[in-house]
């Protein structure tokens, strides 16, 4: 069939007007027409959250040794006691003591001195010359005040002993008035309650004597002294 003029311009303008649209809606690599992409909103991607600065960590403390600072502090201790005496000529007599203990924790040293005392009656015939009459008995007051230098060692818990030696200063008045020096050996056990208080208990042997008339008036004795304690 032999088309007209006209119907040939007609379907010629069909085919322009689709090969225009054709290249109008071209897609895509990923299958979406151009004018749809370009049409599209593109919504601008959500800020990145701001960095969350981590808490600086917390060094741990170094620990400090107290151990060491405390094994270098000087201690001081006072001890009231009542001591008993057992005299070699006088029989067994108590009498009240004091004692002072000054050492620095980190050596095992100590040094001691104390005093005791009570009034007493001689019976040995070395001392009946200073008697005041004849039917009595000489009387005096001894004082002893030794000194010690004492080796230290804990043996259990809160449990500490002693073993020491020194010179003793020896002093009578009254019916006799004199000073001489003796000496002394000792040992001690020390318990601690707490901090500051404990109970100590010591036992020794002291040689010495006072001048008498024809010979010495001895005073050579074993001692036990329980002592109540407090450290400072």
């Amino acid at each position: 069939m032999k088309l007209s003029l006209f119907n040939r311009s007609a379907l010629l303008g069909i085919a322009c007007a689709g090969l225009y649209l054709g290249a109008a809606t071209v897609a895509t690599a990923d299958g979406m027409p151009e004018e749809v992409r370009k049409h599209r909103a593109v919504r601008p991607a959500a800020p990145a959250p701001a960095p969350v600065e981590a808490a600086p960590m917390e060094q741990p403390r170094p620990v400090v040794d107290t151990t060491i600072e405390d094994s270098c502090e000087w201690k001081v201790r006072l001890s009231p006691g009542v001591a008993v005496w057992f005299f070699k000529d006088e029989g067994n007599l108590p009498g009240a003591s004091m004692a002072l203990d000054v050492w620095r924790t980190d050596y095992p040293i100590n040094f001691h001195v104390g005093v005791e005392g009570r009034h007493m009656y001689l019976t040995q015939e070395s001392a009946q010359f200073a008697r005041e009459w004849d039917d009595k008995t000489t009387r005096v007051t001894f004082i002893r005040i030794p000194f010690a230098l004492e080796y230290m060692q804990p043996v259990a818990e809160n449990t500490t002993w002693y073993i020491g030696a020194g010179p003793d200063i020896l002093h009578t008045a009254n019916d006799i008035v004199e000073t001489n020096v003796g000496v002394h050996v000792s040992t001690r056990l020390h318990y601690a309650f707490d901090e500051h208080w404990g109970a100590a208990i010591e036992a020794g042997y002291m040689w010495g004597s006072i001048d008498g008339q024809d010979e010495d008036v001895v005073l050579d004795n074993a001692f036990v002294n329980p002592t109540l304690a407090y450290t400072f």
